[in-house]
């Protein structure tokens, strides 16, 4: 049977059930009022629609193939209400007793159970979560404008995926143009929390891990991580943890431990044994060939380690190490001050910043004493190379200015020391100082004027501090032993230099010239010129000669002595004793006198005095005598030889 109601028509019954087994058509609109049970097993459809009018208490319920089984507080006039019969949406549905659910299931394979919610290209879509105070608590909104979804909690927006699929937490704009996919900002602290729930965790155990995964090859594999270990037995507020950092080494296919930091807050990068402990322990580094940090900086920057005792002034740099890029130089600085520097050409500068011009340009310009471990020549050495073919060797200069200002120019004065090299050694339980070099000024300095001495000192057996045993001034002259203290009345004759010797006592410190390993002829001393050898002190097994050059090579326009008793008959042998020792009469010749006679046997002349007004004493060589006394006596010898025959003959007569 099929009922068609078209136009104005109606077809009611007040208390006839009406059931179709056939589709019903309605050219109209279908207008029900008073309807409390429909059962219907075929499909209704309505050309134009279906109009179900208001009506409250009318529950519903609609099978998975469209039937309506139930019907029970629907409200119609385009919104529909579960629970209520005041909706105030499309769907509101209500519930104040129990829980509030909505299911939307498809079990058949491979059908699925969606939500769609389709906005206008300018608007959004959105799902709200809210209470009985307000409907916009939290909020998962999706801008088809911009194509970005929103999170919201208490009211406020807590986290977005923008439309380039970056995850930003605390903020609507990414950081960097080039940010990463990942972004938390907040004005406060950002946290984000990894945690492990177990009932016991043990030292190696994994708290939480941050791996970085690659794809490129075709096979996404793990490329480093940064993970939390335990470092030790966890239990109620003691928990030991390390960070492990790891990375893949070039042909590698898994990450390796590069560094982590333990426990105790020490850095180890690639060893996870710490080094000396309570010494050297804070950073380890460790590597299978070289190792080494690199600072780098712009040139005209620098790189900077500064060891610190504080956290405030100086205290924060009391010792530092930094290169200067911008002048390529070392510089080392202890109580927060320049001590050292090496500069752009290799030379050492002490107490001072910059080389002085007149250093001889030498590639060390200062240095105190030097330590080291080891024996014989390895212990405390230090070496002075230049490779360079310059006018100049390695040179060693240590340098003094009257200033407290590094770098400003005072005048030194006479006898200020300037420099001193000092040798050590251990007596077991300190260093004890056994010999020294110093300089001093050595007369009043002027611009281009700095005289100069060098003092040689050593240390007595049973002394504890050194004793000058040797000086050279700044005339040249050697001072041995104390010769120095009377300098003044004994430098005539040694104005460009010389040697002065003046042991203590007689046989104390005297100078001792020995052959070590023969009792044969061995030349003790060699005197020489421009000329070559004249002079030589040669001892043999028991006795020492004095040698002049004497040699017939040597000599030319040779004649003999024809005047020899007169001119000894000119010499005035004396009798007398020195100022010095009055009570000491000798024989001898008075130098002036002798020279009028043998010139060559005297030297100096009478009277003389040096630029200062210090007389410069004349000598006498007496050697120089034995020739004319030879001469003379072999003269008076042929004078008697003659005599004696004459006597001879007489008497034989």
């Amino acid at each position: 049977m099929a009922i068609t109601i078209s136009g104005n028509g109606s077809f009611a019954g007040a208390t006839n059930e009406y059931n179709f087994d056939q589709s019903v058509g309605v050219a109209g609109t279908l207008t029900y009022d008073d309807v409390t049970n429909v059962d219907a097993v075929g499909v209704v459809t309505a050309a134009q629609g279906i109009n179900v009018g208001p009506k409250t208490g009318i529950a519903c319920t609609i099978s998975a193939t469209g039937a309506i089984t139930a019907i029970d507080n629907i409200v119609t006039s385009g919104r529909v209400g579960i629970g209520t019969d005041n909706p105030d949406r499309p769907l509101h549905i209500f519930e104040d007793t129990n829980d509030t659910n909505v299911k939307i299931e498809a079990t058949a394979s491979g059908k699925d159970a969606r939500l769609e919610l389709i906005g206008n290209s300018t608007g959004v879509s959105q799902i709200r979560l809210g209470d009985e105070v307000s409907s916009n608590v939290g909020l998962i909104s999706y801008d088809h404008s911009d194509n970005s979804l929103e999170f919201r909690t208490n009211s406020t927006e807590v986290m977005r995926i923008d439309s380039s699929g970056r995850l930003l937490v605390g903020t609507t704009t990414e950081v960097m143009a080039t940010a990463p996919s990942i972004q938390l900002v907040r004005s406060g602290t950002v946290k984000l929390v990894l945690g492990r729930d177990d009932s016991s965790v043990s030292a190696e155990n994994t708290l939480g891990t941050i791996q970085m995964w690659g794809n490129a090859g075709g096979t996404y594999q793990q490329c480093a991580s940064i993970a939390a270990e335990a470092d030790g037995t966890h239990a109620d507020n003691d928990k030991p943890t390390r960070l492990v950092f790891s990375t893949t080494g070039d042909g590698e296919s898994i990450p390796s431990e590069r560094m982590h930091i333990d426990s105790s807050g020490r850095v180890l990068i690639g060893t996870t044994t710490e080094g000396a402990a309570n010494e050297a322990e804070d950073v380890t580094i460790s590597g299978t060939g070289d190792v080494g940090i690199t600072l780098r900086s712009t040139d005209s920057g620098g790189g900077r380690i500064y060891f610190s005792d504080g956290t405030s002034s100086t205290s924060e740099y009391a010792g530092y190490q930094i290169y200067n890029h911008s002048s390529n130089a070392m510089i080392f600085g202890t109580a927060a001050v320049e001590r050292m520097r090496i500069d752009s050409s290799g030379r050492l500068l002490v107490g001072t910043s910059s080389a002085r011009a007149n250093f001889l340009n030498g590639s060390v310009t200062a240095l105190t004493q030097v330590e080291g471990s080891g024996s014989g020549t390895d212990r405390g050495t230090f070496s002075l190379i230049n490779n360079a073919s310059t006018e100049y060797p390695a040179t060693f200069v240590i340098g003094r200015s009257n200033a407290d200002t590094i770098g400003s120019n005072t005048l030194v004065n006479d006898d200020d020391w300037c420099g001193r090299i000092a040798f050590s050694g251990n007596d077991g339980s300190e260093f004890v100082e056994l010999a020294s070099i110093s300089g001093f000024v050595d007369g009043t300095p002027g611009a281009n004027d700095m005289p100069g001495r060098l003092v040689f000192s050593t240390t007595a057996d049973g002394a504890s501090s050194v004793t000058e045993r040797m000086h050279i001034d700044s005339s040249g002259i050697i001072s041995i032993a104390e010769a120095h203290t009377s300098v003044a009345s004994v430098t005539n004759g040694l104005a460009n230099g010389g040697i002065q010797i003046r042991p203590t006592t007689i046989l104390g410190n005297c100078p001792f010239v020995a052959e070590a390993t023969s009792d044969s002829t061995s030349t003790a001393m060699i005197f020489a010129n421009n000329n070559g050898v004249v002079g030589s002190i040669k001892t043999s097994g028991s006795a020492t000669s004095f040698n002049t050059s004497s040699d017939y090579r040597l000599k030319e326009n040779v004649v003999d002595i024809t005047d020899g008793i007169t001119r000894v008959k000119q010499l005035s042998p004396r009798r007398f004793n020195f100022i010095a020792d009055p009570t000491t009469i000798v024989d001898g010749f008075i130098a002036h006198e002798a020279q009028t006679v043998i010139p060559e046997a005297v030297h100096g002349t009478k009277d003389e005095v040096d630029d200062d007004g210090n007389a410069v004493i004349q000598g006498i060589d007496q050697s120089k005598l034995v020739p004319l006394l030879t001469a003379a006596l072999q003269e008076a010898i042929a004078k008697i030889e003659t005599l004696e025959t004459k006597v001879a003959a007489l008497e034989a007569t």
